[in-house]
This record gives C-alpha cells, structure tokens and sequence, in this order.
C-alpha cells in the first residue's frame, strides 16, 4: 500500500555500478574479450517502512537497517559515520549533537518513529537517548525538507524507525577508563500484535589521556567525565489489512560530569565546573497509518515529551563545594495529521501539525537561599503542502509551502530574585 513502502525520491537508498572496459572484435552475451563468462549485476533498491515518518524531499541518504547492523553502533551518534558532512560534537551541557553541512543544531530536527525528540525549548536533542539495538532504518534530509516535519527544519531532517523484526540479541563491551555497557533487544508477537523491547546501560569512570593538562593529577582519566545512563523504549503495533497503528514508550536517564573548562584563554576563577547529577528524558508517542484507497492514505501521530535535568555548579575543579543548582522542567504536546494521494506520476501531501510547549528554569545558591525563577511557555501550529511530478526517468518537479503560526504563551525571564 501506499505507507508501507517509499518511493526512490522519498527514502529509498539507491545504488548502482557501470563498468565500461573497451574491448575488440565480437565476443559472446555476458563473456569477456578472454572469454570468461559472468552475470550481469541488477540494479538494486531497498527500501523501508515509514514507521510514522512523514516523507522527505531535500538531499536525502538513506541508512537501512542491514547497513546500520553492519556498523554495530553503541548509540545514535554512529550512524552519522556513514552520513557526508555530518558533524558529531559534545556540547557544554554534556549533549551529543550533530549538525549536517554546517548548519545549526538547532535548526535540525530529530524524529523517531514521527515523534520529535528536540526539546523546544531550546530546539537541542541527545543523540544518546535511543537504544542503539532499536534503531531500524535512518533517512538524513540535508538542507530544507518537506512542510510535513513542520517548523525548524531549516538545517535539515533526521527521521529514525525503529527495528520491526521480533530476534533478539545481547551485546557486551568493555573499554579503558572503566568502559562497560550492556545492551539487549528482543521482540514479540500474538497474533496481530507485535512487540519489541530494547534496553542499554553504560557506566564509565571517564576518557583516557595520559599526560595531558586535562586530567585530574591522580591518573590518566580527563577531570569529570564520568557517566552513567540507561535508556529503555518499548513498543507496540498493530496491523490490519489496510492499517497500522503503534504506541511507544522511550525513557533515558543519566548521570555524568562536563570536563571543566580549560585553555589559554579561559580564566580558572570563571570558568564552569559542571555536574549533572539527575537527567531524565521521556517520551511516549503513537502513530497511526490507514489506506483509504489504493492512491489516498491518513497518517497520524501524536506524543508528550518530558525532560528535567539537575545542574550542580561547583567553585573549583576539585568539585568539593557547590556554588549554585539550577533545576529544570520541560513539557511537550503535539500532533500531526498527514493526507497523502499517490498517481503513477504525481504526489501530493497537505500536512497539519500542532505542539504546545512549556519550560520552567529555577536557579538557587544554597548558601544565601536565593531563588530566580525563568518561566516559558508556547503554542505553534504548522500547516504545508507538498507536490512532486515526475517528468521523465532523469527529470521531476517539487514545489511545496508551509504557514507556521508561533504564540508565545508566557515569557518571564529571571527578573528580580527572590527569597524563600
């Protein structure tokens, strides 16, 4: 049907090899000039389910799930081994980030099964918060992409879906720096239901570097950057004759230290000695999928993301004394609903998407019992229509448009300080 698999333009990964050897005189069908005999190699596409993903345009690179196993990647971050011009970095807040030809993180947006994983408060994600063994298939969009992701999208798409077959496995590995993680996957079925659980745990007492202005004096580890994380996503579907529908469950929680900040130029009495001792990432999020005819199908999905961090800021780089918390709060809300209508040569899309979104930042220093309190809240809306005509085998058209609606509910920035 017309969710259950993508078109070339859309996510398909595409490839083909020509060898031109020139050669004399006549020779036999499939024989070399030295009269060796072989077969011609068909050209081969693979591709994959939605998995609640809207469609894509931009400059896409499809990652299926044989290639991503090939890789055996410990979480997200891998993958983009095998994306051109994709930047993997760590950010002051410990983040694993990635950004696609130089572009912003913040105006990439990272979806998993349809449901978005930035935080909009600040449009950022963590690459470390998907269970490596869960992860499908990929589909990268650099540059704009369609209207059906809705706002900020600018510096490009990343659509995950997660794996669908019901084997299980189990990984463990060591490294230096007391390296250890354990990951396992397994799946299910009953019927028309099928299910998979995958789950990962990594601890670490931090990265070797021996001999290096950066670690702590009592050994070769850099100062702070230990961490522990478990990440767990269960996740259900049905399927029909005419229609898919899937509910899941990802939750992250971790605990870890920045490396402090250091160089020439960084003052030690000013720079950020950084702790977070409690990190907690959920989100829980449905999709829907149904042909209403053999050209026309509705796609769904709805999700509610929370995220609340702790941040300890300590005096020095002995990390001995707290200088001041600061504890915060997200809540999210969205949905999107998608029309499709597919012909032999055409697409069209009309997508529609609402979110609603708060933040709550509350600063204290333990020793004056001094509060300031940064309070956020938001409304968007998106609406897009996408079209495609495919002209000629060498040749199509795309033309798309969106309308994006922002209402900024409450806005109050640290003001004046309170006691309690």
């Amino acid at each position: 049907m017309f969710f259950h698999q993508l078109s070339l333009s859309r996510n398909a990964f595409f490839t083909a090899c020509l060898l031109v050897v020139p050669i004399s005189g006549v020779q036999a069908e499939n024989e070399t000039a030295d009269g060796r005999e072989y077969q011609d190699i068909e050209t081969v596409v693979v591709t994959a389910a939605t998995g609640g993903n809207p469609p894509q345009r931009g400059t896409p690179v499809a990652l299926p799930q044989r290639q991503i196993e090939f890789l055996r990647p410990t979480s997200l971050a891998d993958i983009f081994k095998l994306v051109p011009a994709a930047n993997v970095r760590v950010n002051s807040r410990g983040e694993t980030l990635v950004s696609l030809r130089g572009s912003g993180e913040r105006q990439l947006a990272v979806f998993f099964d349809g449901a978005p994983v930035n935080v909009p408060w600040d449009n950022r994600f963590d690459l470390r918060l998907v269970p490596a063994l869960a992860i499908g298939s990929a589909a990268v969009a650099t540059g704009p992409t369609t209207s059906g992701f809705g706002a900020n999208t600018a510096g490009g798409v990343v659509a995950i879906t997660s794996r669908s077959s019901m084997d299980s496995e189990v990984l463990l590995e060591g490294g230096g720096g007391g390296l250890w993680s354990a990951q396992a996957r397994t799946g299910f079925a009953s019927g028309k239901l099928r299910s998979l659980i995958a789950v990962d745990h990594m601890e670490t007492d931090g990265i070797d570097a021996p001999n290096t202005a950066y670690t702590d004096g009592a050994g070769s580890l850099i100062t702070n950057r230990d961490r522990k994380q478990t990440n767990v996503l269960v996740r259900t579907t049905g399927e029909g004759d005419t229609s898919k529908v899937g509910i899941s469950v990802l939750y992250s929680n971790a605990s870890y230290g920045i490396a402090p900040e250091q160089g020439p130029r960084v003052d030690p009495a000013s720079a950020r000695y950084w702790r977070f001792p409690d990190t907690e990432h959920l989100l829980v999020f449905g999709n829907y999928q149904t042909a209403l005819s053999d050209t026309v199908a509705l796609q769904g999905n709805a999700w509610h993301q929370s995220f609340d961090q702790r941040i300890n800021s300590f005096e020095d780089v002995t990390y001995s004394a707290i200088e001041d918390i600061q504890q915060d709060g997200n809540n999210a809300y969205g949905a999107r609903i998608q029309l499709g209508f597919e012909g032999e040569q055409q697409q069209l899309s009309l997508t529609a998407t609402s979110g609603w979104a708060s933040h709550k930042q509350q600063e204290f220093e333990p020793q004056e019992i001094i509060r300031s309190t940064v309070d956020f809240s938001q409304r968007s809306a998106s609406f897009g229509a996408d079209y495609s005509l495919q002209i000629n085998p060498s040749t199509s058209f795309s033309l798309g448009a969106s309308y994006d609606v922002l209402d900024p509910g409450k806005n109050r920035g640290p003001g004046q300080r309170r006691k309690i």
